[in-house]
């Protein structure tokens, strides 16, 4: 009598109400494991937030982990969801070509996306730092306001904002002043040749 009652189907995953039930489950897990990186990611910049001088680069990887949670969850109900796999194959085959599309015409955003990658994982310079980079209208140096994934933000004396691309400055000899403003290095000693 029990192998007859409806609610069995619920766990099938080639029923549509089986469907259904692990597509809200997925879609609950991937909230739920969502909102705990998030929360993990606030508490640690409200409790250890002396430690670090630049939260851009935690910020991103909260939400990169954010994202791959729902993108890993996914695979997983289609992988389970046999009217699925076809579609998944389908949208693997699409996804590629969309990426060389993509990829193809956006060669200078990716560039500057990796570049700022590489700027905020060996932190050459962190907010603050007074650097000095090449523009077009001679050198430039100002204050780091800002580091995102495709641009710097630069504070000039005179209050201009400068956004320099990251692929610039990754590209190039960028002078880095770490000094407290005010602060003089003295000139190195030299030893006479006798």
């Amino acid at each position: 009598m029990l192998d007859r009652l409806p609610y069995q189907d619920v766990w099938k995953a080639s029923t549509l109400p089986g469907e259904v039930v692990y597509g809200l489950l997925f879609f609950a897990i991937a909230t739920a494991a969502s909102a705990l990186i998030r929360i993990t990611t606030r508490k640690l910049s409200h409790r250890h937030h002396h430690y670090w001088k630049d939260w851009t680069a935690i910020l991103f990887l909260s939400q990169l982990a954010q994202v791959g949670v729902y993108i890993l969850c996914f695979i997983l109900y289609a992988h389970l969801i046999p009217s699925l796999h076809a579609l998944a194959a389908a949208l693997l085959t699409g996804a590629s070509v969309l990426t060389l599309v993509l990829g193809l015409g956006s060669q200078n955003i990716l560039g500057n996306v990796a570049a700022g990658l590489s700027v905020l994982l060996y932190r050459p310079f962190t907010m603050g730092d007074t650097i000095t980079v090449s523009a077009p209208t001679g050198y430039e140096t100002g204050r780091v306001e800002k580091i995102s994934l495709s641009h710097t933000i630069l504070r000039m004396a005179d209050g201009r904002r400068v956004n320099v691309p990251n692929g610039v400055i990754v590209n190039q000899s960028t002078i880095v002043d770490d000094r407290p403003p005010g602060t003089v290095k003295p000139p190195p000693e030299t030893k006479p040749e006798v």
